[in-house]
């Protein structure tokens, strides 16, 4: 459970494209939680899955300044509530 004044990254692997479905519920949470939603991680996977999942973790260690890294597939549909009940904003 995220404490109230904790950020988020997102973060999603990718082949070269995403789905428009995901796409457009990326933009859906920036409008509504854009003072938690701090940055956005993104990996060109060329291989593994689980390789690139790796990598994208390690960078938002390495990197960033958020409290949580919100991890999703570029073929999922995150609604604002799903996002909401995910991280308890």
């Amino acid at each position: 459970m995220m404490g109230k004044k904790e950020t988020v990254s997102i973060g999603w692997c990718h082949g070269g494209e995403v789905d428009a479905m995901f796409a457009h519920s990326i933009m859906d949470l920036i409008r509504l939680y854009r003072n938690r939603i701090q940055a956005f991680e993104s990996v060109l996977g060329l291989g593994l899955l689980s390789k690139s999942r790796n990598i994208l973790v390690k960078n938002f260690l390495d990197n960033s300044k958020n409290d949580w890294l919100f991890m999703v597939d570029t073929d999922e549909y995150i609604t604002p509530d799903a996002f909401t009940k995910l991280v308890n904003l």
